[in-house]
């Protein structure tokens, strides 16, 4: 008889020993050949897997801060990832024990409750230095954002030097009461994104002092690329041709009255790698003010009169809210031809859809607008913009939606419509043209989802929400009745108020609460002013379609 060994030299195993080292418990089911023998490999013991380390373990801060500001960040993703099957370190990290809390205030304490703080992002709030530097030591090794609120301690312009090889975002404001100078500033070497605020005690003032600050950028921060403004226009930084080479992002919210065309056209002209730009005007300009960088992809118009009329080779999104100067505004009525924009998003005005021309939109938003229906209803037959996905805000009445339905926007293959939630169940028109009848088709034969928004200014009723969904899934029965069987998702969503309107809502309560204190008599009368209130209340605040709603029901 041959040895183990003998056995093993020619690539074979023993019985014995694979019985012996492995229960019959433990043993695999054995497998059939040919329905009458027994595999060998089915009488081994299965192998076990080789224990790999966690790559993720491996990474250093600066990656896991980029992935968790892809997971966490408000603006970016509407639900965190949920880490059960992670390592130790990742959970610890999303978590929010390291860099998670590597946003920083520093101001005084009343500044604590004007901080905006969202579920995902939530910053540590220091009042004094040796705060600031317990929690630095917290963190580690790592970077982090540094935002200056109002007033900071007197001795930030010699400790922020300290901080300097670290702070990769900075937020600040210069003026006469300014917490840090610009000839203090230190060079951050690892500065990724400024944010400044020029605030002089009178428009026609220049900022002198605000030249240093950008001469100081340009040589001590190689990194910047991200860079923000509010206030005055920044005159001082067309000088700094490196500096404007290297942004990829500037966003300029400034006085309308502390500039002209000829800055934003010199300043446009320098800024040859800008990718996402911002224009946000205060007040809104009586005269045409702004043009945009060529290498533009992400544009964001705010409180503009009308889009300037140029060169868009390369704009990808756009996004315009319209400001109103309560006069009449001479529009150009310019063609304005976008190549390669796939996705637009319109705010406050619809006056300028019917001069747009964009061949490759994918995505079109049309919010709220201040304008009758009566001249929607007149712009509408002649835009000529075609898209894959439709969002509409409840301004856009069913009649017009039809309209479009059946002839331009024909090949739409989503929509999502939003409604205010009253009383009865809304889009009962649209209900009936997309189920189509006996005598006539269904209309977007090719639309495969449909979402209905519904806003409520108040506690949504269950009921109504119950019914709408009947209403959709009503839909989908026609349509698949008539021939049409190309719908295969349909939800239904509730939004609530949001949190500006419901502050604006306790002020006007406040105010009404004084009235009655003052004369008990009048208080019919401040009941009818609160429901007229209340009626108007849906009208104020800019409405986006595109948000996510609070809770959702699967219809299909």
């Amino acid at each position: 008889m041959e040895s183990d060994y003998s056995l093993r030299s020619r690539g074979c195993r023993p019985l014995g020993a694979n019985l012996v080292s492995t229960s019959f418990a433990e043993m695999p089911l054995p497998t059939l050949r040919n329905s009458t023998k027994w595999s060998d490999e089915s009488l081994y013991p299965p192998l076990k897997p080789r224990r790999k380390p966690c790559v993720i373990s491996r990474l250093p801060d600066e990656i896991l801060r980029e992935i968790f500001a892809y997971t966490f960040t408000f603006e970016r993703a509407n639900v965190p990832v949920f880490l059960f099957l992670v390592c130790r370190r990742w959970n610890e990290v999303a978590s929010g024990l390291s860099l998670l809390r590597s946003v920083i205030y520093l101001g005084r304490p009343d500044d604590r409750t004007k901080l905006y703080n969202d579920e995902y992002r939530r910053p540590v709030f220091c009042i004094t230095f040796d705060q600031l530097s317990k929690t630095l030591a917290r963190i580690g090794n790592a970077e982090f954002e540094l935002f200056i609120v109002s007033q900071a301690p007197e001795d930030l312009d010699t400790e922020l030097h300290s901080l300097s090889t670290r702070c990769c975002s900075f937020g600040m404001k210069l003026g006469p009461d300014a917490p840090i100078s610009p000839f203090s500033f230190p060079s951050m070497w690892a500065l990724r994104e400024l944010f400044v605020g020029l605030w002089p005690p009178h428009f026609e003032l220049s900022l002198d002092k605000d030249d240093l600050l950008f001469e100081k950028l340009e040589a001590g921060s190689p990194l910047l690329t991200r860079l923000k403004i509010m206030g005055c226009f920044p005159w001082s930084l067309l000088k700094y041709r490196t500096l404007l080479d290297r942004l990829t992002e500037l966003e300029l919210s400034v006085f309308s009255q502390t500039f002209t065309l000829e800055d934003s056209t010199a300043l446009c002209s320098r800024l040859s790698s800008v990718e996402s730009f911002t224009w946000d005007l205060y007040p809104p300009p009586a005269e045409a003010l702004i043009c945009t960088p060529v290498s533009t992809k992400t544009l964001f118009l705010i409180n503009i009169q009308e889009i300037p009329a140029q060169d868009y080779r390369n704009l990808v999104d756009l996004a315009v809210r319209y400001g109103s100067t309560g006069e009449p505004y001479a529009r150009s009525n310019n063609l304005l031809h976008f190549s390669a924009l796939q996705m637009l998003r319109v705010y406050e005005n619809w006056s300028e859809l019917p001069f747009i021309r964009a061949p490759l939109l994918q995505r079109l938003v049309l919010g709220n607008t201040d304008q009758e229906e009566a001249v929607i209803k007149e712009l509408l037959p002649h835009m000529q913009l075609r898209s894959r996905v439709i969002y509409l805000g409840r301004y856009m009445s069913d009649d017009n939606l039809v309209f479009l339905l059946a002839g331009i926007w024909s090949e739409v293959q989503e929509l999502h419509k939003t409604y205010v939630l009253e009383s009865n169940v809304p889009g009962m028109t649209l209900a009936q043209a997309l189920s189509g009848s006996v005598n006539t088709r269904p209309l977007c034969p090719y639309m495969w989802c449909l979402t209905v928004r519904l806003r409520s200014w108040e506690t949504p009723d269950p009921v109504l929400i119950r019914r709408s969904a009947q209403r959709l899934r009503q839909i989908v029965k026609d349509r698949k009745r008539n021939g049409c069987t190309s719908l295969t998702r349909v939800r239904c969503g509730w939004i609530d108020m949001s949190p500006g309107d419901e502050n604006e809502e306790d002020n006007e309560g406040g105010d009404d609460e004084e009235k009655v204190n003052d004369d008990n008599e009048e208080e019919g009368d401040d009941e009818e002013e609160e429901e007229v209130a209340v009626d108007e209340e849906p009208d104020r605040g800019v409405e986006k379609p595109e948000e996510s709603p609070s809770g959702w029901v699967d219809v299909l």
